[in-house]
């Protein structure tokens, strides 16, 4: 399919700039990226099930209590709903590998609302 692609591109860019900018769109594109966005998800299946082969976790953080030993934290945000240093958010997973933290997650953690503020 790639090598098709390949041909039909090279047949593109003999034809003029006029014709490949206000041409209608190729029908055979849309099967194109689907066959990209399948092999990317592939990619990252097969890079989840060696990580698992070797043990690599995520760090568990979102609803979590924040923990400095295994999280980062990258942001705060005021909350009166959520109690102060929960994990609101987590911006950046974080992985342990045999039972130490190889990559802190980077996380968004919520604090108590400030003091109101007095009016002048």
């Amino acid at each position: 399919m790639a090598r098709a692609r390949e041909v039909e591109a090279q047949k593109a860019g003999k034809a003029g700039w006029f014709k490949r900018v206000f041409s209608p769109p190729d029908r055979n594109a849309a099967e194109t990226i689907d066959a990209l966005v399948r092999g990317y998800e592939l990619g990252v299946e097969r890079l989840d099930q060696t990580l698992g082969e070797f043990q690599v976790r995520e760090i568990r953080c979102e609803g979590e209590k924040f923990d400095p030993r295994r999280m980062n934290a990258i942001d705060t945000e005021e909350s009166s709903t959520v109690p102060e240093g929960v994990v609101l958010e987590v911006y950046r997973s974080g992985y342990e590998w045999n039972g130490e933290v190889f990559r802190p997650a980077q996380v968004k953690v919520s604090r108590a609302p400030a003091a109101g503020k007095i009016n002048e």
